[in-house]
């Protein structure tokens, strides 16, 4: 019951008191153990092995020269991904580290992020702030580490056109508007529905998942910049909830998996409209962003959920 006489303060305390794993992060200060035994299960399953330094870093073939890649004015930040045999740390680890290299025709790029895993290595761009519709973008993407011979050098060309109009199929960000006059109003492009794949524990190696992750987002690659979304379902939060809850397991899975995906594209939106994301302040790429701050709130979100759904209005 939720009325003028009941304090926030105390409403928050029965919320934290009625969720396990809330009680454990706030009040007790406890680590949560599994509530689970794991299941002996076989990790190795379609395990991605990379090399030390690769053989290869090359362009999608769908992205290569000749082909122009068209991308909208109003969609200011796109992505190339590429193909490798490098391991996933290949670009942070502290030893023989990879170095990666962007130039938008003759000037050095700085608005982009580069994330590597499984042999796929996704480069999110944001266009020169300056850009007009018909321009041509010209990149050259470099790899190169202290033990290559020669680098991998990657040449692909965006062209600039028009604003795409607003459709399921759209993705990313707005219209800025003209220097001059009243220009055009900025309008708020949809983002597509994305692919949810569900990530279970015996998966976790693979999608480099842990106990405490909650979502992950890569690109499809498609031509309607659609995301496919991996929802950990052995998420150490969701798991205690599912255990202490008298609740219908899938109902409280599926609560779950949609919250997640809706905080994701909460995220990728504000890191796709934005130059600078309200999120960014440590320059993480949307994809980084969006698998920090689902597992920050994986704790609190079933019992959000549950509980701030079952509060009421006591009536005079």
């Amino acid at each position: 019951k939720l009325s003028d006489s009941k304090p926030i303060k105390e409403v928050l305390n029965n919320i934290i008191k009625n969720s396990p794993s809330l009680a454990a992060l706030f009040i007790t200060g406890e680590d949560l153990s599994s509530p689970f035994k794991p299941r002996d299960v076989d990790t190795d399953k379609d395990e991605f092995i990379g090399k030390q330094h690769p053989e290869f870093f090359r362009l999608f073939k769908k992205y290569r020269k000749p082909r122009l890649n068209e991308r909208p004015i109003n969609r200011r930040q796109f992505r190339m991904q590429f193909e490798t045999d490098a391991v996933d740390d290949y670009f942070d680890r502290e030893i023989d580290p990879g170095i990666f290299e962007l130039r938008c025709d003759d000037s050095e790029a700085r608005d982009y992020s580069l994330n590597l895993r499984d042999g796929v290595a996704t480069l999110n761009i944001g266009m020169p702030h300056n850009t007009k519709v018909g321009d041509r973008l010209t990149y050259f993407a470099r790899v190169s580490d202290e033990l290559l011979f020669e680098p991998f050098v990657n040449e692909f060309e965006i062209l600039v056109t028009k604003v795409a109009p607003d459709s399921p199929g759209g993705g990313g960000g707005r219209l800025p508007p003209t220097g001059d006059g009243d220009g055009d109003r900025e309008k708020p492009d949809s983002m597509a529905m994305p692919e949810i794949v569900e990530v279970r524990r015996a998966e976790w190696k693979r999608y480099d998942f842990h106990e405490y992750s909650a979502l992950d987002v890569k690109g499809s690659g498609a031509e309607d910049d659609a995301y496919i979304f991996f929802v950990n379902l052995d998420n150490i939060y969701l798991n205690t909830e599912l255990k202490a809850q008298n609740v219908e397991l899938k109902l409280m899975q599926e609560r779950f998996k949609y919250a997640m995906v809706l905080i994701g594209l909460a995220i990728l939106k504000d890191a796709t409209e934005n130059q600078v994301s309200h999120f960014d302040e440590e320059r993480l790429s949307p994809e980084e962003s969006v698998a920090k701050y689902t597992s920050i709130i994986a704790p609190v979100i079933l019992p959000m959920i549950q509980t701030l759904g079952d509060l009421d209005i006591n009536e005079p």
